[in-house]
């Protein structure tokens, strides 16, 4: 069910068709099973990161980019 969450961007019941669980099955884990929330979250934050770093990688580009153009432009 974990990685049917970031497969399906953290939309619950997208995650849930794809694990082939009711949304309320999920629901009853959050409330009843500490390991699957704290794994839960240690995904949620993982993924977080790794979309921080792509995010950073795209922006370094485009602003290296965007100066590069410029100086173009200037010459």
């Amino acid at each position: 069910m974990i990685e049917a969450m970031i497969t399906s961007d953290y939309c619950v019941s997208h995650a849930c068709r794809i694990a082939g669980i009711y949304p309320s099955t999920h629901y009853r884990w959050l409330k009843k099973d500490e390991k699957y929330v704290s794994d839960s979250k240690l995904a949620f934050e993982r993924e977080e990161k790794r979309q921080d770093r792509i995010f950073k990688r795209w922006e370094d580009k485009f602003y290296a980019d965007w100066f590069k153009m410029i100086e173009d432009i200037k010459r």
